[in-house]
């Protein structure tokens, strides 16, 4: 059995966390159906002073995935200039067959075959059912990362096993929140120095203890279930500001630009909103859809979207719905999801996380319009032979993160402080509508489904390149 080292490698991308980040505190969290961060945000009248300080904690919170929908609508289209990426087949009775003579001969599984062909944006596939067999279709797309033979077992088994969605969760203990709400003073006693506001955010530094780290659908120790903690990690991250994309601001700068453009404007000082907001990542509406051909199955859009909304946090320190929303983290959520392509670019974790909803949605898909296509292509070997090459145990907890912002102006003789407080959390759900698939009217899919046939350079061959249409 292989096992990660303690820099865990997914996939072809590494994902490392640092000592800087231990120390801080700052560990992962996540969950599958969908991740994303959720956070609450407080504002304190603080006695006129000279800043805007912006104070943000941060828990990891529940997730929880569902099914099928991948974080982007297609496989990203080349530059103006470049090719696109190569298409390649992958046969899943040829791998089965591969497999199996490896393990027997106590040979190592290799590489290309691992990282199923080095396909990194699923598109399809195939129901051969003249070859007995069941063939992916997607693009090699260069530097981002592939799927593995194990997501492969792990959605399988997800799917034709009905172990409900795959999901992650970290829960902040009750009695962490309790606490915290008692370190926040009350509206009548407005904190007035500095020292003040290093004594809070230390005191909510202590106050976080371990949020326990709760995996469903898929095995805990599983690479899927490392992707969905580390996506949401950064997805926290993101939302706290302790790491940045240049052109997706964090709510709690745009809060706090909103603050200091409302004081700069002569406006009042923005109400109490003592709610949390909770983001997270869900299907898109009206998605995933596919098109549909003898024997083809092809993804046309799979997008995810970040959503929120305010929570609140009752007597017993359990959180719960509340009403409304946040300007901040509603334009957030807008433009994460806007740019969430492009985020997958720059972080691979977020590419990954794409990665396994296309392929669950994919597999949901055969599932309900053609499950007997697999029984044909060594079904039994997926759901019952194959072990999986890499495992890591999964942390029992993790600490939550804490975060302080400061900007400083001056209107008058009235000079503000204020404090938001972020925490986050996860959930995703998909579902498939028979309704989202569209006969090929055009003979497109029947014309790729000739070529995937008339490519593969033999019955035995395991992957292939497609180079036709």
């Amino acid at each position: 059995m292989h096992m990660f080292r303690a820099e865990h490698r997914i996939s072809n991308t590494e994902y490392r966390i640092t000592k800087e980040e231990r120390r801080s505190r700052q560990l992962l969290t996540s969950k599958f159906d969908i991740q994303c961060s959720v956070f609450d945000i407080r504002f304190l009248w603080l006695r006129p002073c000279a800043a805007l300080c912006i104070l943000l904690l941060g828990w990891l919170a529940p997730l929880a995935l569902s099914g099928a929908e991948a974080l982007a609508g297609a496989p990203p289209a080349p530059r103006p200039g470049e090719r696109a990426a190569p298409r390649v087949c992958l046969s899943l009775s040829a791998l089965a067959r591969e497999a199996r003579a490896c393990r027997a001969a106590g040979r190592a599984l290799p590489a290309d075959l691992a990282n199923l062909g080095g396909i990194s944006a699923l598109e399809g596939l195939v129901a051969d059912g003249e070859n007995a067999d069941v063939i992916l279709v997607g693009r090699q797309v260069p530097g981002r990362p592939t799927l593995t033979l194990d997501d492969l077992v792990v959605n399988l088994r997800n799917v034709w096993g009905s172990q409900g969605p795959p999901c992650c969760s970290l829960q902040p203990q009750p009695e962490d929140v309790r606490r915290m709400q008692a370190l926040l003073p009350a509206a009548d006693q407005p904190i007035q120095t500095d020292e003040q506001v290093q004594r809070l955010l230390d005191g909510l530094r202590r106050t976080w203890g371990g949020q326990q780290v709760i995996v469903g659908g898929v095995p805990r120790n599983s690479r899927h279930a490392y992707v969905m903690v580390y996506a949401d990690y950064h997805m926290k991250r993101l939302s706290l500001g302790l790491v940045t994309l240049p052109w997706l601001p964090s709510p709690l700068d745009r809060t706090l630009r909103s603050m200091v453009q409302a004081v700069r404007a002569g406006q009042p000082p923005p109400a109490s909103l003592p709610a949390i907001t909770r983001f997270w990542f869900h299907i898109g509406q009206g998605s995933p859809t596919f098109r549909e051909s003898a024997g083809v199955l092809w993804i046309d859009t799979c997008s995810v979207v970040v959503l929120t909304e305010r929570q609140l946090a009752a007597a017993d320190g359990r959180l719960q719905a509340a009403g409304g929303d946040n300007p901040a983290a509603t334009s957030f959520a807008a433009d994460f999801t806007a740019a969430y392509a492009r985020a997958a670019e720059a972080v691979p974790v977020y590419a990954d996380l794409e990665n396994l909803f296309r392929l669950s949605a994919l597999l949901r898909a055969l599932a309900l319009k053609n499950a007997n296509a697999l029984a044909t292509a060594d079904l039994n070997f997926y759901l019952r032979e194959c072990p999986y090459l890499r495992e890591t145990p999964m942390p029992d907890s993790l600490p939550g993160l804490v975060n302080a912002k400061e900007a400083r102006t001056t209107v008058g003789a009235n000079q503000y402080t204020f404090m938001p407080i972020v925490c986050g959390g996860v959930a995703m759900d998909i579902a498939l509508d028979p309704r989202r698939f569209t006969a090929d009217s055009a003979g497109e899919l029947a014309a790729l489904r000739a070529a995937v046939v008339r490519d593969r350079p033999a019955r035995s061959a395991v992957s292939w390149t497609l180079h036709a249409p």
